[in-house]
């Protein structure tokens, strides 16, 4: 339990709360407990609170620089 709770979205490597990932997202994107961001291991948003069994230390991603590097590795919106 207590590795669980320091595996938060909120400091994984792959979470991104960056300002143009920040703009993606519909409606509000946080509450009391945290903010929405998007992962970038598994390819959904999710919230900073919960946890994960692939979290990876050094995150989260707060720049658009890094944000942009993320999304050219991923192959996303590549024909």
């Amino acid at each position: 339990i207590k590795a669980a709770m320091k595996s938060k979205c909120s400091s994984c490597v792959a979470f991104d709360i960056s300002p143009r990932m920040l703009e993606c997202m519909p409606g509000q994107t946080s509450d009391e407990d945290g903010i929405l961001g998007y992962c970038w291991m598994h390819h959904f948003k999710c919230h900073s609170a919960r946890s994960c069994r692939t979290w990876a230390k050094g995150g989260p991603i707060e720049e658009d620089s890094v944000s942009a590097d993320w999304q050219e590795r991923s192959n996303i919106g590549k024909d």
